[in-house]
């Protein structure tokens, strides 16, 4: 493509110069048209060899971050915020602020990415790939990478499998019912962050009062609190044992002596 081009220009040259009877006259001028072109061809074999090795570095980067949190979403929990620290980590300071993606380690785009489904993560970065030199700015490319991966939730069928285990349920270490489904609101605390002065206004899903946790003592003048919606205690850490579930998976057969769940025993 390089040779084609040159060769080209050359021609085009010539044939404008032909006329002129100084050798050397025709000389500069072929050599003056070719220079600009060689280096454009120059420049453009570097972009894509740049552009080559960019995506090749997030497109691995992505595809290792998939795979880590494939094991740390469905139980942990994951921010999107959370993968972007992540994959810039993976790639570096030094990558991301020397190649030539526009804008550096603020030029990658996550808004695409989604992690509501616990089921599957899916990780899209965008970017766009710039020409070496600021004369060429012009010649910007974008692009956008996207990795969806299955995650490591321990069932063949998946989530929407939890039914066709009739032989299991779930319990919690002190609980008093037991469950079919470990989706179920009982165990699967959805944690409110509220400003304390407004605890006092607030119900939960029974329309009842929230009352202090006995186990971390929450006080009003506290900034934050933390509540859940089929709570009704309201606590001043996320590290109390009142928010937190220790969830065991057990044969029906084994349980005695507990009744099923109002919501999903069934």
């Amino acid at each position: 493509m390089c040779d084609f081009i040159n060769n080209f220009g050359i021609r085009i040259v010539r044939a404008f110069a032909l006329p002129c009877k100084n050798k050397r006259a025709v000389l500069s001028v072929e050599a003056a048209a070719a220079l600009p072109l060689f280096l454009i061809s120059v420049m453009t074999l570097i972009t894509l060899i740049n552009t080559y090795y960019i995506n090749s570095k997030i497109e691995a980067a992505i595809n290792e971050e998939a795979r880590y949190i494939s094991y740390k979403h469905y139980d942990d929990g994951y921010s999107v915020g959370a993968i972007e620290a992540d994959i810039e980590s993976r790639l570096g300071d030094r990558f991301l602020n020397s190649c030539l993606i526009k804008g550096g380690d603020s030029g990658l785009n996550y808004e695409n990415s989604d992690l509501s489904d616990r089921e599957f993560v899916k990780i899209s970065v965008g970017y766009t790939v710039k020409a070496p030199f600021s004369m060429f700015s012009m010649f910007e490319i974008p692009f956008e990478k996207t990795v969806i991966m299955h995650t490591n939730i321990g069932y063949i069928n998946g989530l929407n499998g939890y039914y066709d285990y009739s032989d299991y349920v779930y319990m919690t270490k002190n609980g008093t019912v037991y469950h079919r489904s470990r989706e179920c609101s009982h165990i699967r605390l959805t944690i409110k962050c509220v400003k304390s002065k407004d605890i006092k206004t607030l119900r939960n899903s029974d329309g009842k009062k929230y009352k202090k946790c006995e186990y971390c003592h929450p006080r009003l003048k506290d900034e934050k609190l933390y509540i859940t919606d089929d709570g009704d205690k309201y606590h001043n850490t996320l590290m109390c044992i009142g928010l937190r579930r220790t969830i065991v998976r057990v044969k029906l057969s084994n349980v005695t002596g507990v009744k099923p769940c109002s919501r999903c025993g069934y």
